[in-house]
């Protein structure tokens, strides 16, 4: 009876050990397929970035990291909003902390009649004050939210003709984003990154 005792413990010893290196191996899958997309992500292949970080997801439900770098890559494809606002909610019920940021900025619900009202008196504001920059950042950020990132990004460039803004720099590399231009994004992510903007280490890794 003992013998028979220390081998049921043996085998539930040995299950045990698989069970936790198949865990490590499946966090490590994932770790790994994070890191694959980042780099294609540099290169700009970002339909094989878009899958690695699918593939990332896939060993990890609960990754929120791989959830908000989909969301980036989605916006440089030019991605549908819901998809986008899909991974971006998800990367923050798991708790990636940028994520809750940009869900204000962009995942935002407007009607056009509040977008018509708002838009008029952000138009009589600069009307009334071109000199000053608070009116394009608040037209900027209203553009934005109806995804109308052309002249989001003709906005916030005012606002940094008149102060050099960390978060109009940031808000203006969303927009380039979303155009799927980098190169121009990842100048205004170091800029903003420069005058005091808490950016991402995902999105400082990407312009590396």
């Amino acid at each position: 009876m003992e013998i028979c005792m220390k081998k049921y413990s043996s085998k539930i010893i040995f299950i045990g050990i698989i069970l936790f290196i198949n865990s490590c191996e499946q966090k490590k899958s994932a770790q790994y397929y994070f890191s694959l997309a980042v780099e294609e992500l540099k290169s700009e292949s970002y339909q094989k970035a878009s899958e690695l970080f699918s593939k990332a997801i896939a060993q990890d439900s609960t990754y929120g990291q791989a959830y908000f770098m989909k969301a980036q890559v989605l916006g440089l494809l030019q991605g549908d909003k819901d998809s986008i606002c899909e991974n971006l909610k998800k990367a923050n019920k798991f708790g990636y902390p940028e994520a809750k940021e940009v869900i204000e900025k962009y995942c935002t619900e407007i009607t056009v009649s509040e977008f018509n009202r708002l838009k008029a008196n952000y138009d009589s504001y600069i009307e009334s004050y071109p000199e000053r920059y608070e009116g394009y950042f608040k037209r900027g950020d209203l553009y934005f939210d109806m995804k109308e990132f052309d002249k989001a990004v003709i906005d916030y460039s005012s606002v940094i003709e008149r102060v050099e803004h960390p978060t109009a720099y940031y808000n203006r590399a969303l927009c380039y984003l979303h155009l799927g231009r980098k190169k121009e994004a990842c100048e205004d992510i170091r800029k903003s990154a420069k005058l005091g903007y808490n950016v991402s280490k995902d999105l400082m890794e990407l312009c590396q």
